[in-house]
């Protein structure tokens, strides 16, 4: 009788055990993901120090009175770099992969593709309304700022921390979703991201007066969102041959984004009057 108990697989007793155990294998495989970010943000943060160091000594030239230029740099390769870090692909390509991950290749094509477009519209309706509703509601632009560096800041920083959690393969994988399911998950907030729509909104309104600068603010951004497209294309290649490398990058200018976004905040804050200057 107990040996028939011992050798059936069924009962409850065998299937706590099992429970337990597997808890156990993703409770040491989460420690070991925790030992490999750390280094990974280490080495992270390394590298970010040095490119903190050049943008400190960029934006240090710009200091010489108070403006709104202070607080929201407009220079042509200031608002790449910055639309890049918000609306760029390094964040897209992990997600991507994971909700294609058994999908066929034309599905993923049409995914990106869509996907792309409808944040494309998403970003050309910001930049149309968001002006007008600033003036409309007689919001300053500082107050924008500040509200603007305080998302980047907090998304970015959650971004960073979410590095600790554990792996998606440790994690249940989801249903394969249709294409509109799939298309509204990448477009918000994958690709477009509420510090990105709060950027394009800042840009726009302080390029509204000079045609030539908001035609230019619109090629880096709809730029920025074809990268995006490719990058989506090739994701499953992309992460095949630089999977560390790109993790790495990523928590690098993750770090960077929580820098600019405190910049934020302080320079704004100094326009208010908050802050003594």
């Amino acid at each position: 009788m107990w040996s028939g108990r011992m050798s059936g697989d069924s009962g409850p007793f065998s299937k706590r055990l099992d429970f337990c155990g597997s808890s156990i294998r993703t409770g040491i495989a989460c420690r070991n993901s925790h030992r490999l970010m750390m280094r990974v943000v280490f080495v992270a943060l390394l590298l970010s120090t040095g490119i903190l160091e050049l943008a400190s000594s960029a934006l240090a030239r710009d200091a010489a009175e108070p403006s709104l230029g202070q607080a929201i740099i407009i220079a042509p390769r200031r608002i790449f770099v910055l639309l890049f870090l918000m609306l760029g692909p390094l964040k897209i390509l992990a997600p991507f992969v994971e909700i294609t991950r058994d999908a066929n290749e034309s599905f993923r094509r049409q995914l990106a593709l869509l996907a792309s477009g409808v944040s494309a519209a998403a970003v050309f309706f910001a930049g149309i309304l968001g002006p007008y509703i600033i003036s409309n509601f007689e919001i300053p632009l500082p107050v924008l700022a500040l509200a603007g560096g305080l998302v980047l800041s907090l998304v970015s920083l959650n971004a960073v921390l979410e590095q600790f959690s554990c792996p998606l393969s440790l994690k249940p994988r989801a249903p394969q979703l249709d294409l509109r399911s799939a298309t509204a998950l990448i477009a918000y907030p994958t690709i477009v991201t509420p510090p990105g729509i709060a950027a394009v909104i800042v840009f726009s309104a302080l390029a509204k007066e000079d045609e030539r600068t908001l035609f230019f603010v619109a090629g880096i951004t709809f730029g920025v969102l074809l990268i995006d497209c490719v990058a989506m294309i090739f994701a499953q290649e992309i992460l095949k041959w630089t999977g560390p490398a790109i993790q790495v990058l990523a928590v690098v200018l993750g770090v960077v984004q929580v820098a600019i976004g405190l910049q934020l905040i302080l320079r704004s804050s100094r326009l208010l009057g908050i802050l003594p200057t």
